[in-house]
């Protein structure tokens, strides 16, 4: 939301921002902004990042040290720190293939296809009541079931669909 906001803003906002982070946020739909602009992003992301590494991302990647693996290195709590710095790493070859594939899946849908199924993704997760990782964790996965169930057939398809193409990632 920061780098969305900042590269969204007017010249004069951007010019009294001194710099912008991203904590393994998601990027940005292949949108295309000035470089000079993308100078003050700091994109911190850990080395098996999934989320952090989805959509199209601008200024400088930082990569760090998570404790956790898989999905959960999203909680920066799980992130090393050393004095006033983070742990550096280098993104695994597994988060890279994911990137990759993701991409290729994105590439491939119309921009309406891909609102489409960013709207029922985020509706079946509102639904689940699926807020945080964690949530996943404490029935969360019913609870996504039963609201993707809930969906219209043309509906389940879209999300089946996709859902199906990033699933043959051998990465996953």
């Amino acid at each position: 939301l920061a780098m969305y906001a900042y590269m969204h803003a007017d010249e004069e906002v951007r010019k009294n921002i001194r710099h912008v982070y991203s904590m393994d946020g998601p990027g940005l739909m292949y949108e295309e902004w000035n470089k000079d602009d993308c100078k003050k992003i700091t994109e911190i992301v850990s080395q098996d990042s999934i989320i952090g590494r989805l959509f199209r991302h601008f200024g400088k990647i930082k990569v760090v040290h998570s404790t956790a693996k898989g999905i959960y290195q999203h909680d920066p709590f799980t992130w090393q720190i050393v004095g006033k710095h983070f742990v550096s790493a280098k993104q695994s070859q597994q988060s890279k293939e994911i990137q990759e594939a993701f991409d290729e899946i994105l590439l491939s849908m119309t921009i309406e296809e891909r609102k489409e199924f960013i709207r029922l993704f985020h509706e079946i997760l509102r639904e689940s009541r699926i807020y945080t990782l964690t949530d996943i964790d404490k029935g969360g996965i019913a609870k996504i079931m039963k609201s993707y169930r809930s969906l219209t057939s043309p509906e389940r398809k879209v999300v089946f669909d996709v859902l199906k193409k990033f699933m043959s990632v051998k990465a996953i």
